[in-house]
């Protein structure tokens, strides 16, 4: 009986540490105003997730210093808003300020949607607290990272004096997601650069990490959501000098 017990303990602990994660979108009518403060209401209503865990330096233990993340959407828009609390907002390291700069060394965020649910590819999104962006499509779990893949998408960081924090605006139109199935996979990752601390929602065991899709976990919510069409424009010189733009939808 006791042999029984035991076994069933170890069943039952197993299948809860392995569930896997997820965060809800709460939908809004409300415009977002990119800023990096999260002062509209709306924010309130969308239940943030915050149990960040070591990669780096001491795996499994918890992150030294709290990350919240929150998600809006409404019919075009993907919204995240993300809090990274610091005791010491002076110490907060970002040197960086260009687009698909080489982030590594700062403080950062980054986030990877894997729109299919194929747990193998996904989208990359990155920022530092100057707002400095990195994007890149990733393929095979990280085999492949294709940085010349350049999304359309805006985001605006803040020092402020709890840390920084992050708005994030991703247009439905830079995912390919199929409107059918709008439960994606999602994972999140935060760099504390002085204690080149890496902290993970998911995926944190040494071996694995942000790329690894397989492990991320699930963004539900999604509902009545429009793919869309970017416009694309190209500027153009004619021969005799004058000036003109080729607009079309891709």
């Amino acid at each position: 009986m006791k042999r029984t017990c035991f076994f069933l303990f170890l069943f039952f602990t197993f299948a809860y540490a392995t569930q896997t994660k997820t965060i809800r979108a709460f939908r809004t009518s409300q415009a977002v105003s990119l800023d990096g403060n999260l002062n509209e209401k709306i924010w309130a209503k969308a239940i943030p997730v915050a149990n960040f865990t070591q990669k780096e330096p001491d795996v499994g233990k918890n992150a030294s210093f709290r990350t919240e993340v929150r998600i809006l959407y409404d019919e075009e828009n993907l919204y995240i808003g993300v809090k990274c609390f610091d005791p010491e907002p002076k110490k907060i390291f970002a040197k960086q300020m260009e687009r698909d700069a080489d982030l590594s060394s700062d403080d950062s965020f980054a986030i990877i949607i894997d729109t299919y649910r194929d747990l193998r590819n996904g989208f990359l999104f990155m920022i530092n607290p100057n707002g400095a962006k990195f994007d890149a499509y990733i393929t095979d779990e990280g085999q492949y990272i294709n940085e010349n893949w350049n999304g359309i998408w805006d985001a605006k960081a803040k020092i402020t004096d709890f840390g920084w924090s992050v708005e994030i605006e991703i247009p439905f139109f830079t995912l390919k997601f199929k409107p059918k199935r709008l439960r994606w996979g999602i994972n999140f990752r935060r760099f504390i650069a002085r204690k080149n601390e890496e902290d993970l929602w998911t995926a944190y065991y040494r071996n694995e990490g942000i790329f690894l899709i397989s492990k991320a976990g699930i963004l539900e919510g999604l509902k009545r959501i429009r793919k869309g069409k970017p416009l694309n424009i190209r500027p153009y010189k004619q021969k005799s000098g004058h000036r003109g733009f080729h607009c079309w939808n891709l």
